[in-house]
Order: C-alpha cells, then sequence, then structure tokens
C-alpha cells in the first residue's frame, strides 16, 4: 500500500477520534448541565438570595471555578447574585449556610466533580455588601478573578486565588489583610490595615498606596508600589523588579533579579536594600540622619552624598545628619548603586 495513502488514513483515524473524545466529553458535559449545549451566551441571573446582614459576623466564599465580583451598595440586606450563560439547575445553585454568624457561600459539589468536563456554562458571582457590614471576608476560588467593584471596610480580609487575578478598589479600614494568588496578578488601589500580608507565587504587584506593616511578595514578577507608609515593610521579589514611591517607615526592599527603585520620604529605623544581579536607586530625604554602608561586586557607587571609598571604589560609608542616626545598608553583586537626595 502506499505511503502516503498509510499517513493520510492514519491522520484521519487521529482526527476521528479527536472529534469523538470531543463529543463524548462534550455530551457528558451536557448532561450534567441540564443539556444545555449552547453555554456560551450573554450571562444572565439565574439564582439570587438575600440575607440580613444584623447576625453576620464573617463571610467566606469557597468556588471552584467563577469570577466574583464584590460591591459596597446602600442596601440594608446582603444580596448574593449567580450568573450563568445557560440555565442551570437547582442542584448548580450556589449553597447559603448560616454557622452561629458565619456566612458560608460555596459552589455545589456537583459543579466541582464535573467541573472538568464541563465545557459548557459560563458563570460569575456577584456579591453585594451593604455599607453598614464592617466585619470579615473571606474569598476562595480555585480558578477564577476577583475584582473589588467598591471601596471595602471590614475587620479582616482574606483572598486566596489559586489562578486568577485580584484587581479593582481600596480596602481601608482593615485590622488585617491576607492575599495569596498562586498564578495571577495583584492589582489594587489604596490598602489601609494594621498588618498586611501580600504573596503572589508568579505574577505582578501593582498597589496605589499602602499602609500597615507586613511583607509584599511575589516569586516571579514586579512589584510596584506608588506609596508606602508604616513601621516596617519586607518587600522581595525572587525575580522581577522593585519600585517603590513614597517610603515611610523601615525594613527591606530586596531582589534576586531585577532593578531596585525607593524613593524614601522618611526613614524611620534601619533600612535594607538589596539585589544579587541588578541595580539599585534610592533617594533619601535631606534631613534623613544615618549610617551608609552600599557595596557591590561589579558595579560602581555615585550619589550627590559625600562617602568615603574602600576596596578599589566597590565600597562606600557615609554618615550623614546631626542623628539619631539609622542604618543604611545597600549591596548588590551585580550592578550600579545610585545614592541621591530628594528635591527640597
Amino acid at each position: 500500500m502506499n505511503r502516503k495513502l498509510i499517513k493520510v488514513q492514519i491522520l484521519l483515524c487521529a482526527l476521528l477520534g479527536v472529534i469523538l473524545l470531543f463529543v463524548l466529553l462534550f455530551g457528558v458535559s451536557g448532561a450534567f448541565n441540564g443539556l444545555q449545549l449552547s453555554v456560551w451566551g450573554k450571562l444572565e441571573a439565574v439564582h439570587e438570595q438575600t440575607v440580613s446582614a444584623a447576625d453576620i459576623e464573617s463571610i467566606a466564599l469557597d468556588f471552584s471555578s467563577m469570577d466574583i465580583s464584590v460591591t459596597v451598595t446602600d442596601e440594608s440586606d446582603i444580596r448574593i447574585v449567580q450568573l450563568a450563560s445557560a440555565k442551570l439547575s437547582p442542584r448548580e445553585f450556589f449553597t447559603l449556610e448560616n454557622l452561629n454568624g458565619e456566612l458560608r457561600i460555596s459552589q455545589p459539589e456537583s459543579r466541582r466533580l464535573f467541573n472538568f468536563f464541563s465545557f459548557g456554562v459560563n458563570q460569575k458571582l456577584e456579591l453585594y455588601l451593604p455599607k453598614s457590614y464592617a466585619q470579615s471576608l473571606s474569598v476562595k476560588t480555585r480558578s477564577g478573578n476577583v475584582t473589588l467593584l467598591s471601596e471595602l471596610i471590614a475587620q479582616e480580609i482574606s483572598f486566596d486565588l489559586s489562578s486568577g487575578k485580584l484587581s479593582g478598589n481600596s480596602v481601608t479600614g482593615v485590622k488585617r489583610v491576607d492575599v495569596r494568588v498562586t498564578s495571577g496578578d495583584i492589582s489594587l488601589g489604596a490598602v489601609s490595615c494594621e498588618e498586611y500580608d501580600i504573596n503572589a507565587s508568579s505574577g505582578n504587584i501593582d498597589i496605589a498606596s499602602l499602609k500597615g506593616t507586613g511583607e509584599v511578595l511575589t516569586r516571579s514578577g514586579n512589584i510596584t508600589i506608588d506609596a508606602l507608609e508604616g513601621i516596617r515593610h519586607d518587600i522581595q521579589a525572587s525575580s522581577g523588579d522593585i519600585r517603590v514611591a513614597g517610603f515611610s517607615g523601615a525594613g527591606s526592599v530586596h531582589t534576586t533579579s531585577g532593578v531596585v527603585r525607593v524613593d524614601c520620604t522618611a526613614v524611620l529605623g534601619d533600612l535594607s536594600l538589596g539585589a544579587t544581579s541588578g541595580d539599585i536607586r534610592v533617594k533619601l530625604p535631606r534631613d534623613a540622619s544615618y549610617e551608609l554602608y552600599a557595596s557591590c561586586t561589579s558595579g560602581d557607587i555615585s550619589g550627590d552624598i559625600d562617602m568615603s571609598y574602600s576596596k578599589n571604589g566597590r565600597a562606600a560609608t557615609a554618615k550623614i545628619g546631626a542623628g539619631p542616626y539609622v542604618k543604611l545598608d545597600i549591596q548588590t553583586h551585580s550592578g550600579n548603586i545610585d545614592i541621591q537626595q530628594n528635591e527640597d
């Protein structure tokens, strides 16, 4: 038999197998979704519930695969709306439990179990919170984006996203903010709290202003903070640039591979800036008092302050101001260091 003909037959058989597999999976998906085959249409509300906010002390959302938005309204009750691109059976609606003041909103187990086969229904959950609600909010989703459409005011806020983006408005008046995003970006407005812990395993972190004490970490991505205020900050990137403007406080800013840019408005304690491979540029207030030690293995150290050099220009020290002095440590293995004073 002709070799070309054999190759064509093999290719056709493989293509037919893929088509049959797709039909099988799509049929299974249709069975679990009420035989809805036209599934990528316009999102429409399919289920809605309202709960009095009077006795609710915490709200916890736990979803497998769904985008979630949070909006603060003038309404007096908590309202949850589920939207979908096709009709759902009642067993596919979100579940609601009130356990002694803890409101739990979750995705049905049936949807989680067959989610792999669901080409099916595009869904979204909308959470509407009354302005009077200022308790705790926890949002967990394994595959979906979370969007804050209003400024949130609460005691404790927690976001845990396995795969998706956290973005939106401000979070203020909070005792603690915890953010965990495994694969996705974090983009927020003003975050004001006592303590924060913001972590992205793989993604960029972009915050307009951050006030509090805590840690910002990304293992692969850039960190940009336009204003940072608090007692102590620990800002780290394993692979990415770090840019912090309006730095007020103490702590450390380090990246393994990337550029560090820090513009300080007030140095309130010891500050460490570091990069394994990358330049470091820092601006300091003219009225700051600090003892400086800077070093680089390969690069130049420069600035507009009076420094004493050693190790062939690879190390520099300075004592600026009238005291009391804080320690300023700046080190990069491969890169330049530039130290400037802010303009008056």
